[in-house]
């Protein structure tokens, strides 16, 4: 009798510390689910202030591009939206324009391409 109720204890605590780690490890998960959001969301706001600058043909961030936002080779000085960085670049071939929004976590990064006639 006081072996089964010792293994049933042996059992109980493993079953603990299994219930423990994999709550930890959905905590992690969650977290870079988080980071890749912040990143998403930075890098969309990242294109919106890129194409305001191609639309009101100025460049308002001061890296003497229009169309691109802190593409002056400083990664110290780009913009931070929700704790991501973010750099924007515009190249233009003919009578198109591709412009590249990158926003960086610590743990991800996103990109998001607009071309435009």
């Amino acid at each position: 009798m006081l072996i089964a109720v010792v293994m049933a204890l042996i059992v109980l605590q493993l079953v603990v510390v299994g219930v423990v780690y994999l709550g930890s490890r959905e905590q992690s998960l969650t977290a870079f689910r988080l980071e890749a959001s912040k990143a998403q969301y930075a890098a969309e706001a990242g294109m919106n202030m890129a194409l305001r600058e191609i639309y009101n043909a100025a460049d308002e961030d001061g890296d003497g591009g229009i169309g691109s936002i802190s593409n002056d080779g400083n990664s110290a000085n780009d913009p931070q939206v929700n704790g991501a960085s973010i750099l924007v670049t515009a190249t233009t071939a003919g009578a198109t324009t591709t412009v590249t929004s990158t926003a960086r976590t610590a743990n991800t990064k996103r990109t998001i391409t607009v071309t435009l006639q």
